[in-house]
């Protein structure tokens, strides 16, 4: 009778325990080391503090999404324990980049909230490092489980992709030849593709006879016309995903304009994301099915549209759109 009575006591013992295990095991994932912040100010502008790590680069570039992470994670925090548990998910974040910001180098954000209502807080983030805006980021945030309305979801809508077991390591060609150079970013995450996928059968095979963005040399054959690509990724250290997180991964991957044209670089201008769904709390080693295209560029100026969904394409996650600049090789 005692042990039985103890059962439901040893229960959520082990319940905690599992708890504090994700949690141990989420701060040794890279992304949230290098995103921390802490509380520098206070006022009607809260202010945090954190380093630009060059983890998430690209050549000495700091990814855009990584910088919005860090918005998100500044404007989270201003909204203080109550403002979190009433406003749990950001439901979007549009961020516009002024300069590039600096790898390894203190950064402040500054909040400045803009409205608060019954279903949502909005809030502008403006990123500053030695006295210059990098970019500025408004958000909002609210409750995606209690959020009531109608649904309309069209089947032919969705994802369709072979299994993963079917499709082929884009990391595996790109981390060799970008990881330790151009793209630190490419050993952050892993991604997969199919084979007829127009990425693979362009940039991906380019890079990989030629071990980076060379392109002088190029084979015309790996020169596209179709500048999308579709897969899977996750965190290469297997982090579970959170809503944030799909902020950072809808800017992760390679543009799928370097399918049809060569360039060392295509910097973001602006950058939207709409969260719609969250994905699976605290399961590792995870999927999500991405999709990005981008279907028009004039004068070196191109948006390309992204959507995440979950593993099993059942649920669109996270849709995104980019302007962005396409840099011309001299």
């Amino acid at each position: 009778m005692a042990w039985g009575r103890g059962l439901p006591i040893v229960r959520r013992l082990y319940g905690l325990q599992q708890q504090l295990n994700n949690v141990s095991r989420r701060f040794l994932h890279n992304f949230d080391k290098t995103t921390r912040l802490e509380a520098s100010g206070n006022g009607a502008s809260a202010e945090y503090a954190g380093v630009v790590t060059s983890l998430f680069s690209v050549g000495d570039a700091p990814n855009g999404g990584y910088l919005s992470v860090l918005a998100l994670r500044a404007a989270a925090m201003s909204l203080g324990e109550g403002g979190k548990a009433a406003y749990p998910n950001p439901l979007y974040l549009s961020t516009s980049f002024y300069n590039k910001a600096d790898e390894n180098t203190p950064v402040s954000l500054k909040v400045t909230p803009l409205n608060k209502a019954k279903s949502s807080a909005s809030m502008l983030v403006t990123l500053t490092q030695n006295d210059q805006i990098k970019c500025s980021v408004n958000c909002s945030f609210g409750n995606l489980t209690k959020m009531k309305g109608p649904n309309n979801e069209h089947e032919d809508a969705r994802l369709v992709l072979p299994p993963i077991e079917e499709c082929i390591s884009a990391s595996a060609v790109l981390r060799p030849a970008l990881g330790k150079g151009h793209v630190p970013l490419t050993n952050e995450i892993t991604f997969l593709v199919p084979k007829d996928d127009p990425f693979a059968t362009t940039t991906l095979r380019r890079i990989s006879q030629q071990g980076g963005f060379a392109s002088g040399t190029a084979d015309l054959n790996t020169i596209g016309k179709q500048a999308s690509m579709r897969g899977y990724v996750q965190f290469a250290q297997h982090r579970p995903f959170t809503s944030e997180t799909l902020a950072f991964i809808c800017d992760a991957l390679l543009p799928p304009i370097l399918n049809t044209t060569f360039s060392p670089w295509v910097p973001t201008l602006e950058y939207n994301v709409l969260l719609l769904d969250e994905p699976e709390k605290d399961k590792e080693h995870q999927w999500l099915r991405f999709s990005f295209c981008t279907p028009y560029m004039k004068n070196g100026l191109l948006h390309t549209d992204g959507e995440l969904w979950t593993q099993d394409g059942s649920r669109l996650l996270a849709k995104s759109r980019q302007l962005a600049r396409l840099i011309v090789p001299r």
